[in-house]
């Protein structure tokens, strides 16, 4: 299967998650509880993958599985946090920030060619997330932007650390099915970890917090399971900025679902998406 194709489908995936975050942030249950429940099918999922348990000893596996995991589980719940009080075409937006200094560094690290039409898709990325990002009105006061915009932009940095952990991993001679297995325990270790520590929270586990988990862990195993597919076969730099689009589809839920306003910018954010899209598929 192509490489664009294999990304465009982890970005579906990911552009339903961001939805699917944003419908649990806003019922108010426990971040932590939420997140663990997804690593358990996440772990699950990745485990009976495995071509042996072993795999999961294997050093390359084991330490950018870990690696990945904890840059992973700490952006997701920073994620959550904002999506609890942010516009979600917003927070979705700024959070795939990330596709910027994931391809900048992936040309650093990696050594992977920066051609003209990458460098011109990354611009246009970058562009995307800073008209679609914008507050629409007047409506949106400075502590927002002081509070809720910090958070979700410290949760981008984090995801690009972790796509960059994958690719490392990957090249090391890593398991794409154990990275994945490992990552699913941090998020369990990590979630409980945040639902016994966060003091406000209730420690009751509900069925809605337990269907909210599972369908989000699918769509999470869909994200990373296409995702390591793409980057085993493709640049990251090529791999990463095109996952991380899902911004587009997530903004268009918000819009169409959540009646948040569609404003100029949000249309031209969409529209420098598409382009960003483009630009990346061509060699």
């Amino acid at each position: 299967m192509p490489v664009i194709v294999l990304a465009l489908i982890s970005m579906a995936c990911a552009g339903g998650n961001d939805f699917v975050f944003k419908l649990y942030a806003r019922r108010g249950g426990s971040t932590g509880a939420y997140l663990a429940v997804i690593g358990v099918v996440w772990t699950l999922f990745f485990a009976f993958s495995l071509p042996s348990p072993d795999c999961l000893l294997e050093r390359a596996t084991l330490q950018w599985g870990i690696i990945s995991g904890v840059f992973s589980i700490m952006a997701n719940i920073l994620f959550v946090k904002s999506l609890a009080r942010g516009d979600v075409g917003i927070c979705a937006t700024i959070y795939r920030l990330n596709l910027v200094p994931a391809a900048l560094l992936a040309f650093l690290f990696f050594g992977e060619p920066a051609g003209a039409p990458r460098l011109a898709a990354i611009a246009s990325g970058a562009a995307a997330v800073l008209f679609f990002s914008l507050p629409a009105g007047e409506a949106k006061t400075g502590r927002f932007l002081s509070g809720t915009i910090l958070v979700v932009a410290a949760a981008s940095f984090l995801r690009a650390g972790m796509g960059l952990g994958y690719k490392a991993g990957l090249l090391h001679g890593a398991n794409e099915y154990g990275l994945g297995a490992i990552n699913g325990l941090v998020w369990i270790t990590g979630g409980t970890l945040c639902h016994l520590l966060a003091g406000r929270e209730t420690r009751k586990l509900d069925r809605a917090t337990l269907a909210y988990g599972g369908l989000s862990g699918a769509l999470v195993c869909g994200i990373i399971l296409f995702l390591m597919l793409a980057l085993k076969q493709g640049d990251a730099s090529l791999v990463l900025p095109v996952t991380q689009m899902s911004f587009v589809l997530t903004a268009l839920a918000g819009i169409t679902v959540m009646k948040e306003p569609l404003t100029a910018r949000k249309i031209m954010g969409i529209s420098l998406g598409v382009l960003c899209i483009f630009l990346m598929g061509i060699k």
